[in-house]
């Protein structure tokens, strides 16, 4: 109630600390997925990395994992989908992923991929409410699946079903309001114009961002940097969201102020509002 208290798992964080949480029938499949391994400082040591000249990118990736909390105090925003494409492999969209995974729970475990069907899909990003959902490899979905998937995220809830032998509307639980972060071997852009001369309403949809790799590291130096990951993880969100809701009235004053800026500053329209809001939310 009030925003005076953030879910993550079995876990109820709130201005004064954490307690557990009974996870309902809905949440109980994923808790594990939100478990914490490890330190926050050995996590931070990872996300350190991209803390550099020249990978201001990355950051702002990484900080669309802490950006979905924030999408409900963003004006009539719904979230947004930010996608990381690049032709070639090995630049680090999956490891961004996990990385992103990581601030809430477990790096891998967390992460959807393409051969999940698009109802898990819904599903999962249903349970997750305000936690940012990953995709990992949608370059070989079809066009029209991911112009669905365009349409379907920015609804923010699930499709409404009626019961079973009955002319009655099930009770829809499945909603959402939240970033989503994708990757893929070329901009989405180019894959709704394969079947739509003019993909209007999906393009204000999404943000493609040409991803790469903003170092030099050998896949040995690489490995050193990010193999903490595997066993150190779930601790930054919790910290993070309790710092939110102790600051919640100054950060939706912030989140304003910074959003007219960019609106301002871009020429952003109400056909880019969600443009607008996937891009100030990772900023504040």
């Amino acid at each position: 109630d009030n925003y005076s208290s953030f879910i993550v798992g079995d876990r109820q964080i709130s201005a004064t600390g954490i307690k557990y949480s009974p996870p309902s029938s809905v949440t109980l499949g994923l808790v594990n997925f939100f478990r914490q391994a490890g330190t926050l400082e050995a996590w931070r040591g990872v996300a350190s990395f991209y803390n550099r000249p020249g990978m201001e990118l990355h950051m702002f990736a990484m900080f669309t994992g802490f950006s979905s909390p924030l999408v409900p105090f963003c004006g009539e925003n719904r979230g947004g989908i930010l996608n990381l494409y690049s032709d070639e492999s090995g630049t680090g969209k999956t490891t961004m992923l996990k990385v992103i995974n990581s601030i809430f729970g477990h790096p891998e475990d967390l992460m959807l991929i393409k051969s999940d069907t698009m109802n898990s899909r819904i599903s999962r990003i249903g349970a997750m409410q305000n936690i940012t959902p990953t995709i990992d490899e949608i370059t070989n979905e079809p066009p029209e699946v991911t112009s669905d998937f365009l349409y379907d995220f920015l609804q923010a809830r699930g499709k409404n079903r009626l019961k079973h032998s009955h002319n009655i509307e099930r009770i829809n639980t499945t909603t959402w309001k939240s970033n989503c972060v994708v990757t893929a071997n070329a901009p989405l852009e180019d894959k709704l114009y394969i079947n739509k001369r003019s993909p209007d309403g999906e393009l204000a949809r999404f943000l493609d961002i040409e991803y790469h790799p903003g170092n030099t590291l050998s896949k040995t130096e690489s490995d050193a940097v990010f193999n903490p990951l595997k066993t150190n993880y779930g601790w930054a969100g919790d910290v993070y969201m309790q710092y939110v809701i102790q600051n919640l009235p100054e950060i939706i004053k912030l989140l304003d102020k910074m959003q007219q800026s960019i609106d301002k500053a871009a020429g952003l329209t109400q056909r880019e509002r969600h443009w607008s809001g996937l891009t100030v939310t990772p900023l504040v």
